[in-house]
């Protein structure tokens, strides 16, 4: 809206007589209507924009432990299946913890990664999983008299033969000792489930 010369000039007249002017009157309330309009808009823009940005971005990861803090030297295995949106671009992750450190199928990056909080440790090798789909992890973490050690881990098709070599080898220079074996998932959204079945631990 153009705001004329009439329009200020009806306005201070108005105020400067104490009465009311029709002409002031009318263009305030049109002009408050029409900067209220685009107003209201971009408000609602904004809002939708960040409710849509807050959701794209939040998480849900859950986690269990299966045994005591105290348990070490073992092997776990397990099978796991994520979920998928978006013609499986979109998928969970989802692994174990073998005395403390996690070792995930990262659905979207199509990694299997090794950590441990994470400044300290966090490796991964490429690894391409499909949503839907079975697959077996097993890690073990081995550990020397000198207190370094090296977490082992494998990850396969489902049915298929265990491969003899490693996945991936990760060494730490001063390994967990000691830690509850476990399981997490992490679904972007809580949107694109996980699945886990067949959870064995053993003695190594």
């Amino acid at each position: 809206m153009r705001v004329g010369r009439e329009f200020f000039t009806a306005l201070a007249l108005s105020a400067l007589s104490g009465h009311s002017n029709p002409l002031a009157y009318r263009r305030i309330v049109k002009f408050k209507l029409q900067l209220f309009v685009p107003l209201l808009v971009l408000f609602y823009l904004l809002r939708t924009s960040l409710c849509t940005l807050l959701l794209r971005f939040s998480l849900h990861c859950s986690s269990l432990l299966l045994q005591t803090c105290e348990s070490s030297d073992y092997t776990i295995q397990c099978d796991v299946m994520s979920d998928s949106a978006r013609r499986g671009r979109s998928m969970g992750n989802i692994g174990v913890i073998n005395q403390r450190y996690f070792i995930t199928l990262v659905g979207n990056q199509q990694l299997l990664e090794v950590s441990s909080n994470h400044e300290r440790v966090k490796e991964s090798v490429p690894f391409k999983w499909a949503p839907r789909k079975w697959y077996t992890i097993k890690p073990r973490v081995d550990v020397t008299p000198d207190g370094s050690g090296v977490v082992k881990a494998k990850a396969w098709p489902q049915g298929e033969s265990e491969p003899a070599e490693w996945t991936i080898e990760v060494k730490h220079k001063k390994a967990h000792k000691k830690g509850a074996p476990g399981i997490i998932g992490f679904s972007p959204q809580s949107l694109k489930a996980v699945y886990i079945d067949n959870i064995k631990t053993t003695w190594n």
